[in-house]
């Protein structure tokens, strides 16, 4: 589709097939950069053949996010057998991925557009070591983020207008995907003993219970779609009732397409508050979190905050705090905050923090470190390294919202805080009960010993 494919390089084809790697969108529905490779190898009567880099520590991430991720990638194997299109698991290593990227001599490689620094080094890698064409396709957005703005944006105030212009020019889906006319020689069995072999932290266990097969995803969508939709405009911010869709990580992990989850929305909820507040929420401020790190590849620096918050915390840095704590303190969810403590022990025991108390968390965090760059460090390794959705765009920008006022405005000045907004847990005892949601969610459990 036109605008949402960008072409890195041209030159001529290897005598290999069209190969997709595969980093972010795990999935054979609804997927745009499978869609246009298949195209292309129809085209040129090539095979194809889909590949994923095992990175062998990937931003802090633990046993917990490797669990889920071999899990979608023997999912994703399967769906891609059944159409004949083999798939090949290949170990970072010491450039073994870039080794076994020339060996198939691709007749074109075709990548996913990702914003993170990470993604976009390895692809820049692949640039140099291979002389095929390469594009980059956004398989992720409902609006490719290139085509959203071409800057960062201040805010969802400012990408919403142009968002809901583009979004009828993208918002049809990729036809389902056939077996290629060529097949592919057979390949190799993968070794999944790889994930048993990484040096990742396995003392923060997998979280249980969560599906990685798109039907059951959908399944749920679809639940929530007809039983907590109509109340998620009045209770989407307490955290006691849990009116969500829990889609983040499906979306993270790629499995389900935010298009799909769209289509879905219209055709399922009816016209109204609840389903404009969670249409917002789904597109235009998880695509803000795009259009943030795409524009900013400081996302996760104090550089990115904006000047009057940058200015107004250096003010306050000399202020005392009243409480201080190390980060291993937050992680074990030891501090004097009984709330506090509760949103941490769900980041722990679910792999995720309920929207609302996210902020909260994070605000905290600012409060009882040191300084801004202590605090936002604090933010992204406990939630790189506890919640399933870390490590993505969405959860840099809601981090440098809550510490840094990124797409935020200037509020009035306060110690410690400047004027980046402020949260306390009065605020929150108006909104939800408390006592409910630290009973529920710390089950009266004392700090843990790493």
């Amino acid at each position: 589709m036109e605008g949402r494919l960008r072409i890195l390089k041209e030159g001529g084809g290897g005598r290999g097939p069209v190969v997709h790697w595969t980093s972010r969108d795990l999935r054979t529905q609804d997927h745009w950069g499978l869609s246009l490779a298949l195209e292309e190898a129809e085209r040129a009567g090539r095979p194809l053949v889909v590949c994923f880099v095992l990175h062998r520590n990937f931003l802090g991430a633990a046993a917990r996010q490797y669990d889920h991720l071999e899990k979608t990638l023997r999912i994703l194997e399967r769906e891609l057998g059944r159409l004949s299109i083999p798939f090949r698991l290949v170990s970072e290593g010491d450039g073994e991925w870039v080794r076994f990227l020339r060996e198939l001599d691709p007749w074109a490689l075709y990548m996913e557009a990702s914003p993170l620094r990470k993604h976009r080094d390895f692809q820049e890698e692949a640039l140099k070591a291979l002389d095929c064409p390469v594009r980059l396709v956004d398989a992720r957005n409902v609006v490719p983020v290139w085509e959203a703005s071409d800057h960062q944006e201040y805010g969802a105030y400012t990408l919403r207008p142009k968002w809901w212009r583009k979004a009828p020019l993208f918002r049809e889906l990729p036809p389902p995907l056939h077996a290629p006319t060529v097949p592919a020689p057979p390949a190799p069995d993968n070794d999944w003993g790889l994930f048993g072999r990484l040096l990742v932290n396995r003392e923060i266990p997998p979280v249980e219970g969560i599906p990685v097969e798109s039907d059951r995803i959908l399944e749920e969508m679809e639940r929530f779609l007809l039983e907590d939709l109509p109340d998620y405009g009045r209770l989407g911010n307490d955290p006691v009732r849990d009116c969500v869709s829990r889609m983040s990580p499906h979306i993270h992990f790629g499995r389900v397409a935010p298009a799909r989850l769209y289509r879905m929305v219209e055709e399922l909820a009816p016209e109204g508050e609840s389903r404009d507040a969670y249409l917002e929420q789904l597109l235009v401020r998880r695509e803000l979190g795009e259009n943030f790190c795409w524009y900013r590849p400081d996302y996760d620096r104090t550089t990115v905050f904006p000047a009057w918050a940058r200015e107004t915390l250096e003010v306050h840095r000399p202020d005392v705090r009243e409480h201080l704590y190390s980060p291993e303190e937050f992680e074990r969810a030891a501090t004097h905050d009984p709330l506090w403590n509760a949103s941490m022990e769900q980041l722990r025991r679910e792999g995720r923090i309920h929207g609302y108390m996210r902020m909260y968390w994070a605000k905290k965090i600012l409060e009882w470190s040191p300084g801004p760059e202590e605090a936002l460090a604090t933010a992204i390794r406990l939630n790189d390294t506890w919640a399933l959705d870390g490590r993505d765009p969405v959860g840099y920008a809601n981090i440098a919202w809550s510490v840094g006022g990124v797409h935020d405005r200037a509020w009035a000045q306060r110690p410690v805080f400047g004027k980046v907004r402020y949260m306390n847990d009065r605020g929150c005892r108006r909104k939800f009960d408390v006592e409910v949601y630290i009973g529920r969610t710390s089950g009266q459990t004392g700090p843990h010993l790493l």
